[in-house]
């Protein structure tokens, strides 16, 4: 436990120096540097990525698989760092302030700890799984919502979605049920709104690895509970997520 608490703290000192370093920056690093059917990538991304990557190469060297530079370092099949830079980069480029840092700590496919920082809320989300969630030092617990029809669910359509007439048929026949829907633009911060209560269920398919593995510890620790399926493409996952008592 007490190296995991190391871990977590180091976590959040870097999430939030990236945080405050993209809240703070210049116009410029806001400019896009690629983009690509629904996705882009902005410069931000890749600077606050070098922040987190410098950092937690400093606390320990421990390899780290990012958004940006993929894997770096060694292998998976132990303790590794799963870092997105900026998820909700969308939001971000538009100066929609619904945005985060997530880096979370992983051995192999199991989450140990995870830290999801919205920098314009300066909102800390942190958790270890099984263990306990916090917003801000403060305890969290994932709400006592039992049924769809007083739930909220927050989802979205990653980059990598199937937006066909199909696909879209399917989604609504399965969203219907629910007394709300709510769409952040970024699963990091869906799925800690779920750990911390303010909604019960997050589902998103094709969404990448590095998008859910800060939250998903928070969500274990708040008493939550999640299935990651696998699809073909390498780190992209279909995931359900909830607090444990509306079935999904």
């Amino acid at each position: 436990m007490s190296d995991v608490s190391h871990f977590l703290s180091v976590a959040k000192t870097i999430s939030r120096k990236a945080g405050d370093f993209l809240v703070g920056g210049a116009k410029e690093i806001r400019c896009i540097d690629s983009q690509e059917h629904h996705d882009i990538k902005l410069r931000a991304d890749k600077m606050s990525e070098a922040i987190i990557l410098e950092g937690l190469r400093e606390a320990g060297g421990l390899p780290v698989l990012s958004e940006e530079a993929g894997l770096v370092g060694g292998s998976r099949s132990g303790f590794h760092w799963i870092v997105d830079p900026l998820d909700g980069t969308i939001n971000y480029s538009r100066s929609i302030p619904l945005c985060c840092v997530s880096i979370g700590l992983w051995d192999g496919d199991a989450p140990v700890c995870g830290v999801v920082y919205d920098p314009y809320r300066q909102e800390m989300f942190s958790g270890i799984a099984r263990e306990g969630a916090w917003l801000n030092e403060q305890a969290v617990r994932v709400s006592n919502v039992e049924s769809k029809d007083q739930g909220i669910l927050v989802s979205g359509f990653p980059a990598h979605a199937d937006l066909s007439e199909e696909s879209l048929r399917v989604f609504i026949d399965s969203v219907r049920s629910y007394r709300k829907l709510r769409w952040l633009g970024s699963a990091a911060l869906s799925l800690a709104y779920v750990a911390c209560g303010r909604a019960d269920v997050y589902e998103e398919k094709n969404i990448m690895l590095w998008d859910i593995a800060g939250a998903a510890p928070i969500l274990l620790g708040a008493g939550g509970s999640f299935r990651l399926d696998k699809t073909k493409k390498e780190f992209c996952l279909n995931v359900s997520a909830g607090n444990g008592l509306i079935k999904f």
